[in-house]
């Protein structure tokens, strides 16, 4: 068989990519059906395309869904046949919704040339009707004109009638007169009639010529049309080869219509992909972030936000782990950038800028109020209130003890109201107190540092009595005027003032009425529960270190790791138990050692019932086991 001549296909033979684009614009706009075109073309013309008359240019515009519905007519059913021709494409967007948009850039000259072409159609339409309009007014002057020649002709025939028939009139009367005069009358009348003839002889003449004259224009006009008509069958041969040369460039034209379908796809696949991965980057980060606030290297953690913030993914997580470290930056002392890391946090959630006059926890709090009083909880005490009553304070009960819990004779004691801290103070509450200060907890300079090191949710460990007052008065004059300090250490004598109204250490009696449930007066010998191992960590199951507060079950009141995980530290100095009836006694005047009570994560269970008391540690001395909860009077 022969070989098949395939002419070559040169760079003119191929269609102009814009003009491809436009038809694939075009034929998308077909497919919807007449009835939807018109509204399809005016949503994507004026809605999702903004164009500047002047420069001639334009960009693409995300529309929310409701603007589209309510301002340019559409309707769900339309739009979403705008999505499926791959015209338009949906993100969703903050408000719950979702905005639309032009699918890809290369859209964006075929809409602005449609618009252009629909504006120049207007225009043209309007410049008609204008011309239209003029042309009914000029017609209706020249009608007007013509009414008034024809009224005037007429007045003129009648005029002329009446000539005549003085005329005749007046030829009668002479009649008689000039009938002598009939033969010169006749010949002039020959005359004259001669006149006449020749002058239509001559006006025949005329019109002969004129009729030669019109002749040569018909045949001039033949020729002409014979002319066009040569005219029309080569512009019908030029018709058909463009005909020809369109069905080719069709079929290129469908070609590259597939090949834009498939790039559209391919973008979204892509687009998928990125998000996909953007999502496991900031995943990662998010993790690795949360470990560095709980091993409290905060500035890490910020480093990471800052990353994971400009990748535009799980913008609300990122958000709220910026939004502790504002909230750590902000009560340590460094207070300018805690505003800069929560504007950052408010610009991920979309927010409007916060007022300039709102203070730091109402600005937080109004930027997300969960997320805000879980830091609240987090970084300072969360108290639980305890109603105040009498109960039997000590025990005369030495089962499952090997040694005596210092706790007899017991005796009654009558409490007032009070607050106690629902867990014992963390390292991340202890830190910040000694951030605010200019304190590094890293720095064992400074405090020494548990061999398990330091993590945000165990509790404070390695501080005597002294640090903890300390502690206690920076929390209340943070909340001033609320409350103020009630121990007054500026002479270094440590004098309470029992009248104000603060954070402090509670009282040994405080303490015990807590542990055993306060006016419920819970039957257990621990606190919460007769089994240690529901209710605390010991020498039996802790693996000899601390563990994160409030991981064991609560007793009745709402408070965790009363029994257990680090002794906690009370007011009093110790003293021997007296049989007398006590109200709300604060301790011996007198004395070194300070009463501790619960027991800790390397004692054996004796330690930590509910009645237990100890007293070997003085107030100066620190432990990886020592720590301590407030009370607020």
């Amino acid at each position: 068989m022969g070989e098949t001549y395939a002419p070559p296909v040169s760079v003119d033979d191929l269609p102009d990519f814009e003009d491809v684009l436009n038809q694939y614009y075009k034929r998308k706009l077909a497919l919807l059906g007449a009835e939807k075109q018109i509204s399809a073309s005016f949503i994507i013309e004026e809605g999702l395309v903004s164009y500047n008359a002047e420069t001639e240019t334009g960009r693409r515009r995300s529309v929310d869904v409701q603007t589209l519905l309510e301002e340019y007519g559409a309707t769900h059913d339309l739009l979403g046949d705008l999505e499926d021709t791959f015209l338009v494409r949906k993100e969703p967007n903050t408000l719950g919704r979702h905005n639309y948009e032009l699918s890809h850039d290369s859209l964006l000259g075929p809409v602005i040339m449609a618009k252009k072409k629909r504006l120049t159609v207007e225009e043209e339409h309007r410049r008609k009707v204008e011309q239209a309009r003029f042309e009914a007014e000029k017609a209706d002057a020249a009608k007007r004109q013509r009414n008034s020649w024809i009224t005037a002709g007429i007045a003129a025939t009648l005029v002329l009638a009446a000539l005549a028939s003085i005329f005749i009139a007046y030829q009668e009367s002479m009649q008689a007169k000039v009938e002598s005069d009939r033969a010169e009358k006749a010949k002039n009348l020959a005359v004259e009639l001669k006149l006449k003839a020749n002058s239509a002889i001559a006006l025949a003449e005329e019109k002969t010529k004129f009729a030669e004259a019109a002749q040569e224009k018909a045949n001039i006009a033949e020729q002409d049309a014979a002319n066009q008509k040569k005219l029309a069958d080569l512009a019908k041969k030029d018709a058909a080869k463009a005909i020809e040369t369109a069905e080719e460039k069709t079929k290129y034209s469908l070609i590259l219509e597939r090949s834009l379908d498939t790039s559209v796809r391919v973008s979204y696949r892509l687009r998928d992909i990125v998000r996909s991965s953007a999502e496991e980057a900031v995943s990662a980060l998010l993790e690795t972030s949360r470990k560095d606030i709980l091993y409290l290297n905060y500035d890490a953690a910020y480093s990471k936000m800052k990353k994971a913030s400009k990748l535009e993914v799980l913008k609300d997580s990122v958000a709220f782990e910026l939004m502790e470290i504002a909230f750590f930056q902000y009560y340590s002392g460094s207070e300018l950038k805690a505003w800069g890391t929560l504007g950052t946090a408010t610009a991920l959630l979309e927010k409007p800028v916060m007022p300039s006059n709102l203070s730091f926890f109402e600005s937080l709090s109004n930027l997300d109020p969960r997320r805000n009083s879980f830091l609240q909880k987090r970084y300072f005490p969360d108290m639980v209130f305890v109603k105040g009553g009498t109960f039997t304070m000590g025990s005369d009960d030495e089962e499952d003890s090997d040694f005596s819990t210092l706790a007899t004779p017991p005796h009654l004691v009558t409490l007032s109201d009070f607050k106690m801290a629902r867990t014992e103070t963390t390292v991340w509450q202890y830190n910040l107190h000694l951030a605010a200060l200019g304190m590094d907890i890293q720095n064992e300079n400074i405090i020494e540092r548990p061999s398990w090191g330091w993590e945000g949710d165990n509790p404070m460990v390695y501080v005597s009595w002294y640090d903890a007052i300390d502690y206690a008065n920076w929390l209340s004059n943070l909340q001033k005027p609320l409350l103020s300090a009630i121990v007054d250490t500026s002479n270094g004598g440590y004098l309470p003032n029992w009248e104000k109204h603060g954070y402090r250490l509670p009282t040994e009696a405080e303490w015990e009425f807590s542990a055993k449930g306060g006016i419920h007066h819970d039957p257990f010998i621990y606190s919460g529960s007769s089994n240690i191992d529901s209710v605390g960590w010991y020498g039996g199951n802790s693996g000899n270190r601390s563990h994160t507060v409030a991981s064991k079950k609560a007793n009745g009141l709402g408070l965790f790791d009363m029994s257990g995980n680090v002794i906690e530290r009370c007011w009093d100095r110790y003293d021997d138990y007296k049989p007398d009836a006590q109200v709300n006694p604060k301790g011996a005047e007198e004395g070194y050692p300070r009463v501790f009570r619960g027991g800790s994560y390397g004692n054996y269970r004796t330690s930590c019932r509910a009645a237990h008391r100890g007293n070997d540690y003085g107030p100066g001395r620190r432990e990886d086991n020592i720590g301590f909860r407030l009370v607020l009077q």
